[in-house]
């Protein structure tokens, strides 16, 4: 699952932007679009996200038919927007015909392709455009995961590749049991089913490190020692120095990220006070923590995956100078997968269960992405998996045994 049946390139100018799609076989298209369009887009998507998740409501299961006009709705939302964008129904129009011929001719022995996007796309997120299918949506919807395949979601990995110098490659994860580091809010009663989950595994499966921060630790000491961790991947959240590195830093959280605040939110317990680690804090101990290890560390070294289950940790708002997902991707870490917006914290948790399972069983990590939106449909009725976004390498897998 390396090679992307289609690429979407962006290009600013002056007066006006270009879209290029770019297929694996045959001609590119390209397209003129108004300056910043997909910056607009993305505010005017904010409150469709908002009505799509209202609709759904904070449950994990939810009715079929209240799932099926939850999609609709987005359809005929993001098939707006597309025209806003592009300027013309017949365009959007073509679009979805090229896009379909694209997906067809690379579908042949890939179940789950790749879709590239670079550029400075202002965040859009293509995942939610609604390129394949008949234009038309019934009254009534009665298969969703049928008509759910006419969102790029749940038809292809996306993969956002950051304009980031020595970006770190695909290198695979080193094997079972799968190393994890788990930072939390432990009050979230759906944080605590997360926990539940990895320490079920068994430690054939997965060993954990955390989770952190532990009840009572100083604020100081719970950034300290999450930067030192960054740094050196062989250390645990006891100081300890292992022989194996942590391969994934799992976040169960809450995140506020807002034009004027930007932190994740921690806590040992339900009596323990709340820890803010913001994003220039934890720069700063990072770049503290790095120090000692500056002759010892390689600067090409690959970090761990990185998974956000906080809310709007996965957004990069081109507003702002940093985001989390580009502080890590800057950092090496191979890939970073976190949600777009708020979503409900029992969802977050079933949504990394069902990721987690499809890793452990040897999926990429993009494949694991589509495989779990696509589950948590098929269980639960629930399309909100849409909501999460990937940054970085797609083909991260733990290799099976020898």
């Amino acid at each position: 699952m390396n090679r992307a049946f289609l690429r979407i390139d962006v290009k600013e100018g002056r007066g006006r932007d270009t879209i290029r799609l770019i297929p694996s076989t045959g001609e590119a298209r390209q397209y003129d679009i108004p300056r910043n369009a997909l910056i607009h887009a993305r505010k005017e998507l904010e409150p469709c996200l908002n009505a799509l998740k209202e609709c759904i409501g904070r449950e994990v299961g939810v009715s079929p038919d209240t799932s099926g006009k939850a999609l609709g709705q987005l359809f005929h939302d993001t098939r707006r927007l597309m025209e806003n964008i592009f300027q013309s129904l017949d365009r959007v129009l073509e679009i979805r015909k090229f896009c379909a011929g694209a997906l067809l001719a690379a579908a042949t022995g890939i179940e789950v392709p790749i879709v590239e996007v670079t550029g400075p796309t202002g965040e859009f997120p293509f995942e939610l455009l609604p390129l394949f299918g008949p234009a038309p949506v019934p009254e009534r919807i009665e298969d969703i995961e049928t008509f759910s395949r006419r969102f790029l979601s749940f038809v292809a990995v996306v993969r956002r590749a950051p304009d980031v110098p020595d970006a770190a490659p695909a290198q695979p994860l080193t094997g079972k049991p799968l190393q994890l580091a788990f930072t939390w809010y432990q009050p979230l009663a759906a944080v605590q089913d997360e926990h539940d989950f990895f320490v079920g595994l068994g430690e054939r499966e997965l060993q954990l490190n955390g989770p952190w921060p532990a009840p009572g630790v100083p604020n100081v000491d719970v950034v300290n020692r999450l930067a030192e961790g960054l740094v050196d991947p062989r250390l645990r959240y006891s100081a300890a120095r292992a022989d194996t590195e942590v391969q994934v830093q799992h976040f169960a959280c809450h995140c506020v990220a807002e034009q004027d605040r930007n932190f994740l939110l921690l806590s040992g317990c339900e009596d323990d006070e709340p820890r803010p680690v913001t994003l220039e804090t934890l720069q700063s101990a990072y770049t503290t923590a790095w120090e000692p290890y500056r002759e010892r560390l390689s600067a090409d070294s690959v970090r761990p995956l990185v998974f956000l289950n906080a809310c709007r940790a996965g957004t990069i708002d081109p507003q702002r100078l940093s985001s989390w997902p580009m502080w890590f991707i800057q950092r090496r870490h191979r890939t970073v997968i976190g949600p777009m917006t708020n979503v409900p914290d029992v969802t977050a948790a079933q949504f990394a269960r069902l990721f987690y399972e499809a890793l452990l069983a040897n999926q990429s990590a993009g494949k694991a992405l589509v495989l779990a939106r696509r589950e948590l449909l098929s269980k639960f009725a629930n399309p909100l998996g849409l909501l999460y976004v990937l940054y970085g390498q797609p083909d991260v897998v733990i290799p099976p045994p020898p």
